[in-house]
């Protein structure tokens, strides 16, 4: 995400506010419809909309600015002049509802920003295609699914049928993590799951469970467990991604899919302190790592190196995070803001909020629905995430 604004405090009267619009600048040979490069973003931070030019005027080239809707689906298509050269819209499971275009030109991202096949009328979605005709992946999902999770069995089905809040980016899923004397049940709504993996641009996600228990022995074991879980999901879908259909493996595939794939982690309390140990085990990094009222400790201190992003969502009225919480050397208080240029702060003040019982009860809303809706609406509103 931009550097703009790193630290946020939702509550106040004078809350910051920044806002993304996503964008492609694209380069198209004039009459050829040939996409040459891409990547650019639209800005505002309170202020008018503001343009980043990222590739410069080339003889015989046309710019053509690409923007997309909340799912990343290609809408308008304007010129350097802001003439329109064309228009989409969509059915809910991605069938083209309105096009409309200036003669000889062509996109082929259309549908949440994936390639569009004419000639099949299918779009890539790298481990396999998808059918927006009928609302299903024309292949079977190779994982073998989540018992907490009963969509997951639905083997075509497409992002759990809710076309309209979540997306398919990659195929792989965001993982939940508990925290101590809890379980993924008790932890994590299905609403919340499916709102923190939209955001994340995953379209599935799995809940890991461990046995909760408070000493750093199980918390390790936890670790371990998790990096291994994870990596096995990868290895099997990369696998399936990159095995043709008389049953060859492109090794080629196989090793970018594994390289590349997205890895997302979530952990509630002690679970973000699982996900902060199991880090180092991962062979490459995290891509987005969100931590929910997670204790900072010295003996799980965060190694911002290992992940792409980090999201610190905290409350200072935290009482439960506190008293988990440990003191440096010199005996202050670890501060559960964590430093870091990947790393973006988020505390959640509740107003009026000072007993013990509110304390404990503001740890586990942390992990609600309410409570990721306004760090949606502040980070993650059209914003162009970390992949």
């Amino acid at each position: 995400m931009s550097q703009l604004v790193k630290n946020f405090c939702i509550g106040t009267k004078k809350e910051p506010f920044i806002r993304f619009l996503k964008t492609k600048k694209l380069l198209v040979k004039q009459g050829a419809g040939v996409l040459v490069k891409q990547g650019a973003k639209i800005a505002s931070v309170s202020a008018p909309v503001t343009t980043v030019p990222v590739i410069p005027a080339e003889a015989g080239i046309q710019t053509i600015f690409h923007h997309v809707d909340h799912l990343s689906s290609g809408s308008i298509d304007t010129d350097q002049t802001g003439k329109v050269v064309e228009l989409l819209d969509y059915f809910a499971f991605g069938e083209t509802r309105l096009e409309e275009k200036t003669a000889g030109y062509e996109n082929d991202y259309k549908y949440t920003g994936k390639e569009k096949d004419e000639d099949t009328g299918l779009y890539y979605y790298e481990a396999r295609y998808y059918n927006s005709a009928i609302g299903r992946f024309i292949s079977i999902d190779p994982w073998g699914g989540d018992v907490q999770n009963p969509q997951s069995f639905n083997k075509y089905s497409y992002v759990m049928n809710n076309p309209i809040n979540a997306v398919d980016r990659n195929g792989l899923l965001t993982v939940f993590v508990h925290g101590t004397w809890s379980s993924s049940k008790e932890a994590f709504s299905d609403d919340y799951m499916s709102m923190v993996t939209k955001d994340l641009e995953d379209n599935d996600y799995m809940t890991f469970d461990w046995n909760g228990a408070d000493s750093n022995t199980d918390r390790n074991k936890a670790a371990k467990n998790l990096e291994k879980t994870v990596t096995q999901r990868l290895l099997s879908d990369a696998s399936a991604f990159a095995t043709d259909k008389n049953g060859n493996l492109d090794f080629l595939k196989y090793a970018d899919y594994v390289s590349n794939e997205p890895i997302n982690i979530v952990g509630h309390s002690h679970g973000g302190n699982v996900a902060i140990k199991s880090m180092p085990k991962f062979f490459r990094n995290i891509n987005n790592l969100v931590l929910l009222g997670t204790p900072n400790r010295e003996d799980y201190l965060l190694d911002t190196s290992k992940a792409n992003h980090v999201y610190n969502i905290y409350s200072e009225n935290d009482a439960v995070m506190s008293v988990a919480g440990t003191t440096d050397r010199q005996g202050y208080s670890l501060s559960p803001w964590r430093g870091g240029d990947n790393v973006t702060n988020i505390n959640i003040y509740f107003k009026n909020k000072s007993s013990l019982k509110d304390g404990i009860n503001i740890h586990s809303a942390l992990k609600t629905s309410g409570v990721w809706k306004k760090v949606e609406a502040l980070v993650f509103s059209k914003n162009e995430k970390s992949k």
